[in-house]
């Protein structure tokens, strides 16, 4: 037999196997047979680990036998063998994997394993605990990972970057607690926005990376709530519930799982002198005053609300000294010190930029026939019936 080589021989009287390695000569008698050609030593280098199956039992380092002399097996079960002299395989064991190399985790990155049965895990080394069949978990980087042969590798996970302006979309397929210490139900979904690397736990599921929006004060999106929570502001929200978010919460905004973006919203810009018309407007508090109307009037830079409805911008006609609008009030208000009433007809005298109230209606506007500007005064014909009655 070379060196780094074996037989196994097998005694036909006694059925009892044995192995031989060289370098040596072996002299069989006549009642033993060899069962297999010569082979190679099982060589295992630095770094590298084989997994062996069905080994036989150790005690001490020694192997165990029977009182046959024939070696104990332990049946069904793995044994992950690392760096060591040559050894023989015995005619019981079976090399289920080949030397191989180490796993080497990197610091970004996990080792997502699964128990195959109940068994005292001491990975790392000094810690003790309990897993149960079906149990999963990680093992963390930077480190070398030997295999376990009571556990199966389900996956490398790598870990994710979250930038400043972005998180991620997490769900549990289990009831854990998180990295954070927040106890989530199966099924419940969560942003996780803290910068920095995160590593998902074996039972929390990446849904998708979420990139921040930037505001500014001409731009603002909508959002639609899809649960009743309370957002990153502290503001509570209803299912369905639709909103701004401008720049006044923040220069930016991480849209929430339980949240929609709807759109995003340009802001309405009105130069002095113009003037729009807001049917629905939101009130004071935040509720949409359904049916009624809000004149706004530049200069102004106002995003709509959800369920706001602005009318084109109109520029307010100029009324010089000699023009005056004739208007009549639809409803009762309350003009300076007059108190208008329904139907009553009223002039508005120049100058002036006119825009109209929203209790009036223009009749038509009027062109003084007589007018003096050095003297600032001018006549329409209503002030002049009247002074030719006088």
């Amino acid at each position: 037999v070379k060196p780094y080589h074996f037989i196994a021989v097998q005694d036909t009287n006694t059925n009892v196997s044995r192995v031989e390695c060289g370098p040596k000569r072996v002299l069989l008698l006549e009642h033993e047979r060899v069962l297999h050609e010569e082979r190679a030593m099982v060589v295992v280098p630095p770094g590298q680990y084989c997994v062996v199956g069905n080994p036989v039992m150790r005690r001490g380092g020694e192997i165990v036998f029977d009182k046959n002399g024939e070696p104990t097996y332990r049946q069904c079960i793995k044994e992950v063998r690392l760096h060591q002299d040559p050894f023989p395989l015995w005619p019981g064991e079976t090399l289920l994997e080949v030397p191989q190399p180490v796993r080497i985790l990197s610091p970004t990155c996990a080792v997502h394993l699964r128990a195959d049965h109940d068994f005292l895990d001491t990975d790392p080394p000094g810690e003790k605990v309990q897993r149960n069949a079906g149990d999963e978990w990680l093992i963390r980087g930077p480190r070398t990972y030997c295999p376990n042969p009571n556990v199966t590798v389900q996956r490398m996970v790598q870990g994710e970057i979250i930038g400043p302006h972005g998180g991620l979309h997490l769900r549990a397929k289990r009831n854990l607690v998180d990295q954070q210490g927040t106890s989530r139900i199966a099924g419940e979904e969560w942003l996780v926005s803290r910068p920095g690397l995160y590593i998902p736990e074996a039972y929390e599921e990446v849904i998708r990376r979420v990139e921040g929006i930037v505001l500014s004060p001409m731009r603002a999106i909508q959002i639609s709530a899809k649960n009743t929570f309370v957002d990153v502001y502290g503001v509570e929200r209803k299912a369905g519930e639709s909103y701004l978010i401008t720049n006044k919460h923040s220069s930016y905004h991480i849209p929430n799982v339980h949240e929609d973006v709807v759109m995003m919203i340009e802001p309405v810009v009105m130069a002095s002198g113009e003037y729009t018309i807001v049917e629905n407007p939101m009130g004071d508090d935040g509720r949409l005053r359904l049916g009624e109307r809000q004149l706004l009037e530049g200069p102004l830079v106002r995003f709509p609300q959800p369920g706001e409805k602005f009318t084109s911008k109109t520029l307010g006609r100029l009324l010089t000294l000699a023009d005056a609008a004739e208007v009549r009030a639809s409803q009762t208000f309350q003009d300076g010190k007059h108190r208008r009433m329904p139907g009553e007809t009223y002039y508005v005298y120049g100058p002036r930029r006119f825009i109209p109230r929203l209790e009036v209606d223009v009749v038509r506007f009027h062109r003084a026939p007589i007018c003096v500007e050095a003297l600032g005064v001018a006549i329409f014909w209503r002030s002049l019936v009247v002074l030719l009655a006088v």
